[in-house]
């Protein structure tokens, strides 16, 4: 298996990573760090963490990315692992629950493995395992985490991510077109989401400027999706909109609007209903989940 994490700014808040990059030397893991360089702290400190470790399965490649996906493209064109997974290094993978995940679809015909994930509030220290129902196409789509998806490389192809700030890891997945694939779901947590800190991406206006190019590529997509993913995508489009609603300035609300008309405009007319459907679900389930 390849992980690749990408990181920027960690200075300081590296903990989590080191709470599990230990565990990589006990497994067949090739782990590579992909360090988007904006200061020396965090190279510094980087580098200690890897050289205390002293494993020969951990790689790090330090450049000027500017973008969490371009980060992530430079692993995936390193990967030599069977299957590729996308962490975030200020969360907390459960090796041992992704390795036991894997080992029980690696003899299997299977390009995506998705499993469950636990999210943990760091001001509160709550913690709360989201575990896939029975419509499994619709809580994914609500709650896309890439880091809780496990890919086949030779599935990606030349799939790659795309330069934006935010939501780059839903337009891989809607180009992926995870629901024409051959998946599978594991029913326990694997992976520790931490939420409720300083350093969300909606918190910066510059990567929240970016859902709207997001939505525009979305809307693209939508356009050449097939049948089996159009709900999934739609949903994923609503999740993006309802983003940039929350936290956007009024002048970005308004070229939301403007995208969301025109896009809507230039899909075929059979869509409307399924869009509707989707616009109708999304925002009743985001509602009730306040």
């Amino acid at each position: 298996m390849t992980a690749i994490v990408p990181l920027t700014r960690m200075v300081g808040r590296l903990e989590n990573l080191r709470s599990w990059i230990n565990l990589v030397a006990e497994y067949s893991i090739q782990l590579i760090i992909i360090h988007d360089v904006q200061d020396e702290a965090t190279s510094a400190e980087l580098r200690k963490l890897i050289s205390d470790e002293n494993c020969q399965q951990i790689e790090l490649v330090e450049d000027f990315f500017g973008a969490p996906g371009l980060a992530r493209n430079a692993g995936v064109d390193l990967a030599k692992g069977n299957w590729v997974t996308f962490w975030d290094s200020d969360d907390v993978p459960q090796v041992h629950k992704i390795m036991s995940m894997l080992n029980s679809f690696n003899d299997v015909d299977v390009e995506c493995v998705i499993g469950g994930y636990s999210t943990v509030n760091e001001l509160s220290g709550e913690v709360e395992e989201i575990i896939l129902p029975m419509n499994f196409l619709e809580s994914i789509a609500l709650n896309p985490g890439i880091w809780r998806f496990a890919f086949k490389r030779k599935s990606l192809g030349g799939l790659r991510f795309s330069n934006l700030l935010m939501a780059e890891d839903q337009l891989f997945l809607a180009e992926y077109e995870v629901f024409t694939r051959k998946i599978a779901t594991y029913d326990h947590s694997v992976y520790n989401y931490y939420v409720g800190g300083n350093f969300h991406l909606t918190q910066q206006q510059k990567a929240l400027k970016h859902i709207l190019l997001s939505v525009e590529e979305t809307f693209k997509i939508l356009r050449r999706t097939s049948d089996l993913s159009f709900h999934f995508v739609s949903i994923l489009l609503w999740r993006q909109i309802a983003t940039g609603v929350r936290h956007l300035g009024l002048s970005a609300r308004v070229k939301m609007i403007r995208i969301l008309l025109r896009g809507v405009y230039n899909l075929p007319r059979n869509r409307y209903p399924q869009i509707c459907r989707a616009f109708c679900f999304t925002f009743k389930n985001m509602r009730n989940a306040k």
